[in-house]
């Protein structure tokens, strides 16, 4: 899940701990669709998540990261990246100012996370995750939120 909020056009990023893959990274709340964690062949391809399994797995690991529910205005679009056996859908929601305070209040990371923020898109912090960096090549973030009310 990447969080943005229109209002003042800022992305949710986390810093990955030394305890998951890129470690030091700088990605998004998320994570393998029950059962099929560490699950890696290209054959299982074939036979997608559907749809509403993979959005209701994604909102599941971003509550176990988070340490709270978000509540989501809208989806603004959503990215699918594909190598080999590993499929990544990220879907990029929005959330306003008072959800975005709300969390600020709220979040608790768990182990896979060491720190969080609120990034403009020209402020982006390094390394960022292989994922974020795919997802915003996919979805122009900045042109979604041009038509929101700000």
């Amino acid at each position: 899940m990447l969080y943005v909020c229109p209002a003042d056009q800022t992305i949710l990023l986390l810093q990955r701990s030394q305890e998951v893959e890129q470690p030091g990274s700088w990605g998004i709340p998320g994570g393998a669709v029950h059962g099929t964690e560490g699950f890696h062949d290209s054959r299982r391809l074939r036979h997608e998540t559907p749809p509403d399994v993979s959005r209701a797995s994604a909102e599941r690991e971003a509550f176990e990261e988070l340490g709270t529910q978000v509540s989501i205005v809208e989806t603004l679009g959503s990215s699918v990246y594909t190598k080999g056996g590993f499929r990544y859908v990220t879907y990029v929601v929005s959330v306003t100012p008072e959800e975005k305070a709300r969390l600020e209040q709220s979040i608790s990371l768990n182990w896979e996370n060491d720190d969080w923020d609120w990034f403009s898109l020209a402020k982006l912090p390094r390394p960022l995750h292989f994922g974020v960096n795919y997802t915003l090549s996919q979805v122009n973030v900045g042109s979604l939120w041009k038509n929101k009310e700000l």
